[in-house]
């Protein structure tokens, strides 16, 4: 199926929440409640009591269905094991689709437009591999010259004489982009871990040569899942556009490939660099995405990009903080290598480090006061970086 570069009508919005379980949102939105802080981290929550935990498992059980249908294994079948393997981890956060699902319902998108790009940026992040723009090319298929005059000024990508056509629209984009990457990362060349979310790597399981393979193929798959799934209807196709250029970006040579370039090298310099791409990136890219959806305005896309940003890195400083309580000698380890603010400054400054992230991003969602209940789970996101009032049991980001 060709689209046309018409914009469609936009559709009746809908803010969906889950249908059972205790009211998420307190009946005035300026009760503010104080948070438990699980680090001694000065910064007061202002955030009005909302069921943070029962809106995230509620999207967790959809996007896992979803992940579900979008990667069956079919021949060959061992490529497609690997690749279920990480993507259908059990107790995964699914932190990055859930934000793009939050950023899209703040704006009155509707879900169902959003959960093929939550779905595609989950595959991609477990990969952080960098030949972005051939994936682009593969998966993105451009029948407008305007699509491809753009796309070539921007990424540098030669498609001059490919005759393109867009094919469909891919759902579940955002989970393949993280499990992708995160693949990749647990290399024995990159990173080498062991484990990821408390199961074997998958290098450990199938071997090296499949893990590669299986990163390779969830890239692509997370650009097409999104290109033939997200409905029509709901989502105009140059908004479309705007968001496989943006997770493009992201998982780049400019985003997460730079940050674990500099991560591998380990300058001394470098740590705010590296804290930004390998995990600012993500998050900062899933609510870029989720505004980019439900057809945000330039200023507030530019106001998600610093709040993911934040909210990315935050949430690792604090693992940091909270790993370096529990296991002194590896960040001693790491300390050599200066690879975050713990291992480089210490947990006092890295907490101070917390203190401002957290400020920051309140005050970026300070501009969307006027989108009233729709903001809380974003402001709530914040909290939960920082403080992690809750536990999904053995889950991990």
């Amino acid at each position: 199926m060709v689209f046309s570069l018409a914009a469609l009508p936009s559709p009746p919005i809908t803010l969906y929440l889950p249908k059972k379980g205790p009211n998420l949102y307190p009946p005035k939105l300026n009760k503010m409640s104080p948070i438990q802080c699980s680090l001694p981290v000065s910064t007061q929550s202002k955030t009005p009591r909302f069921d943070l935990k029962t809106y995230w498992t509620t999207l967790i059980q959809e996007i896992n269905q979803k992940l579900d249908q979008a990667v069956p294994i079919q021949y060959p079948d061992k490529i497609y094991e690997a690749m279920r393997y990480s993507v259908l981890a059990k107790g995964a956060k699914r932190a990055p689709p859930v934000m793009c699902v939050a950023a899209c319902e703040l704006f009155g998108g509707n879900r169902l437009a959003a959960f093929p790009t939550a779905c595609a940026l989950e595959m991609m992040s477990y990969n952080e591999k960098y030949e972005v723009r051939l994936v682009l090319i593969l998966s993105c298929r451009l029948s407008s010259r305007s699509c491809q005059r753009n796309l070539t000024e921007n990424y540098n990508l030669e498609i001059t004489g490919l005759n393109l056509f867009i094919q469909g629209r891919i759902q579940g984009t955002s989970l393949e982009v993280h499990s992708a990457s995160l693949i990749h990362d647990d290399l024995p060349c990159m990173d080498d871990d062991p484990s990821r979310r408390g199961q074997p790597s998958n290098h450990k399981v199938y071997g090296v040569d499949m893990a590669i393979l299986a990163g390779d193929a969830l890239f692509p798959l997370g650009f097409h899942h999104i290109v033939s799934h997200t409905p029509s209807d709901l989502v105009p196709e140059p908004r479309l556009l705007s968001v496989i250029a943006e997770i493009a970006r992201s998982v780049g040579s400019t985003g997460m490939a730079a940050g674990q370039f500099i991560d591998l090298e380990g300058g001394l310099n470098s740590v705010e660099f590296v804290q930004e791409k390998k995990f600012g990136e993500m998050s900062e890219c899933s609510a870029v995405c989720g505004g980019l959806l439900a057809g945000a305005r330039d200023d507030e896309i530019q106001r998600l990009r610093r709040y993911g940003r934040a909210v990315g890195v935050l949430y690792q400083v604090v693992d940091d903080i909270l790993e370096a309580k529990t296991t002194k000698s590896k960040v001693d380890e790491e300390k050599k290598k200066g690879k975050s603010y713990v291992a480089l400054y210490g947990v006092e400054k890295a907490i101070e480090v917390a203190e401002e992230l957290r400020a920051k991003a309140k005050k970026e969602l300070d501009g969307f006061e006027k989108y009233g209940e729709s903001l809380l789970p974003l402001y709530s996101f914040v909290d939960y970086a920082a403080d992690r009032g809750f536990s999904f049991g053995e889950s991990s980001y």
